[in-house]
């Protein structure tokens, strides 16, 4: 499970560059900003590109260990056709040939065949932004806010609300530095109901009194307003290419007599399987 839940990180910190058009004479201010949020979140990624970042998450009714996590991350896009990742204890190697997963804890190289497949999977998502979101979809599912002070900072809040209430599902917001064009800091916040038994009702009414995060429903009963928040820092985006990588393909797997792939004798403690 913690696995998946890694796996579904790197996905979402992977993305790929939007080319910014210049809103046409006329256009909105509201619909220009939606286009400058997209640019600012995706417009510095070509190649050669090194970016390292910070990931933290962090949930209000902490369930499950992977519930709050902290992790660095490398991600480097080299103008040869390699990509490289690194995330907490996992690293994904591609080239023109290969794909590769390494998980260190865990102790295993999973190799996808696909390459290009894997490179698409890869690049796809940093941040919530995706190379196929367009302005109308952010405009559909979000408003837009734009602020006047306290820096430069976008903030997209969702459209559709919890069931029963005024709360909104989800938000989006965007610190950028205005001078380069980049983003500092991306915030997601994505919440949930939770249904209380009538049995713990109390205790969770008196622990969590003026926290603004239960709710009752007609005829349901009392919720909590679970609230899952992941902060993505930009510590340094860098368009040059690293002296060399932490990885290479050779360092785990080989092709035996067969052509087949097999793990090299300095990795036999860990496992091969391919996805």
């Amino acid at each position: 499970m913690i696995r998946n839940i890694k796996n579904s990180v790197i996905l979402t910190l992977l993305l790929f560059g939007i080319i910014y058009v210049k809103p046409a004479a006329g256009q909105s201010d509201t619909t220009a900003q939606y286009r400058d949020f997209l640019t600012l979140c995706t417009q510095y990624q070509y190649a050669p590109l090194q970016l390292n970042i910070k990931y933290h998450s962090d949930n209000n009714l902490v369930l499950n260990t992977y519930d709050t996590m902290s992790m660095q991350g490398y991600f480097y896009i080299g103008g040869n056709g390699v990509y490289y990742l690194r995330m907490g204890d996992t690293e994904q190697f591609i080239s023109d040939s290969i794909a590769f997963m390494v998980n260190h804890t865990l102790q295993q190289v999973i190799i996808n065949s696909d390459a290009d497949n894997a490179r698409n999977l890869l690049k796809r998502y940093l941040g919530t932004v995706t190379n196929d979101t367009s302005f109308q979809t952010l405009m559909t599912a979000y408003s837009i806010q734009q602020a006047n002070s306290g820096g430069n900072k976008y903030l997209l809040t969702g459209r559709t609300m919890l069931p029963g209430t005024n709360i909104f599902r989800q938000s989006i917001e965007l610190k950028y530095n205005a001078v380069k064009r980049e983003p500092l800091e991306i915030t997601t916040t994505r919440r949930s109901l939770v249904a209380i038994d009538a049995a713990d009702s109390l205790a969770f009414a008196q622990k969590f009194a003026g926290q603004n995060v239960l709710v009752t429903l007609p005829g349901k009963g009392l919720y909590f307003v679970r609230t899952y928040t992941a902060v993505y820092t930009y510590e340094s985006i860098q368009h040059e290419e690293p002296a060399s990588l932490p990885m290479q393909a050779a360092d785990y797997i080989r092709r035996n007599e067969n052509g087949e792939y097999e793990l090299v004798p300095a990795k036999s403690s860990y496992r091969l399987r391919y996805d």
